[in-house]
């Protein structure tokens, strides 16, 4: 497949960064916890650079940290995402705010989602869909930059602006900044991470009937929020 003229990705500063210091960031293949929530570990506060959906002030907030190249991300994404939206996010119940966590292959984990938050928070859960729905061909192909690069001419960028903004160190270093405060993650619970009201949710994210059981919980019960200060 040609690649669009432009400055070659494997030259990239992004590139550079990446054979530097990003090679071993992996998800290994795990059990589930069987208890539905936990309180370890603590996350960040919601921040203006979250990406949300939902009304604000709702009785929960889930916050999903998730990768465009994880499979079970990609699970979550296809059979329990659009069940929830429908049932709580739409409803007013749920706020729900997207994290980006890396998951192998790093290097074009970090480039979409990268450029998906250039598109702009008004584009950038499209542009998500569009990362998920190309999935398997980003993941199949020679040069995944290339399919990411068109999904970037669909969501609005320039070729320029594209190649700006997967360059960026201090987007980058935001890509990675979720390993350091999921550093204490217990080792059998598998991505994507769920936190309901800043809890972390140790059941299987990828059964809704599991999810939507702790955020009804959640709504009867509410607790403080586990959430950190910023």
């Amino acid at each position: 497949m040609p690649v669009p003229s432009g400055p070659n990705p494997a030259n990239s500063l992004f590139a550079r960064i990446w054979r530097k210091g990003f090679a071993g960031l992996c998800v290994g293949t795990i059990l589930f916890f069987p208890t539905p929530l936990l309180a370890k570990p603590q996350i960040p506060a919601i921040s203006p650079e979250d990406m949300s959906l939902g009304r604000l002030n709702t009785p929960v907030t889930l916050i999903v940290y998730g990768s465009i190249t994880s499979a079970h991300f990609a699970q979550f994404y296809r059979e329990v995402f659009p069940e929830l939206d429908k049932a709580y996010i739409r409803q007013g119940q749920v706020e729900y705010i997207f994290r980006e966590y890396l998951t192998p292959p790093s290097d074009i984990s970090a480039a979409g989602m990268m450029m998906a938050r250039c598109t702009g928070k008004d584009r950038y859960f499209k542009t998500l869909a569009r990362l998920m729905n190309s999935r398997s061909e980003i993941l199949a192909a020679e040069n995944p930059i290339v399919i990411v690069r068109r999904i970037a001419r669909q969501s609005g960028l320039s070729d320029h602006n594209f190649e700006t903004c997967i360059n960026d160190p201090t987007s980058l270093k935001r890509m990675t900044a979720a390993e350091t405060h999921l550093s204490e993650m217990p080792a059998d619970i598998n991505m994507p991470y769920l936190f309901i009201n800043g809890v972390l949710f140790t059941g299987d994210s990828t059964d809704f009937d599991a999810v939507a059981a702790a955020i009804d919980e959640a709504i009867s019960n509410p607790l403080p929020d586990q959430r950190t200060q910023p």
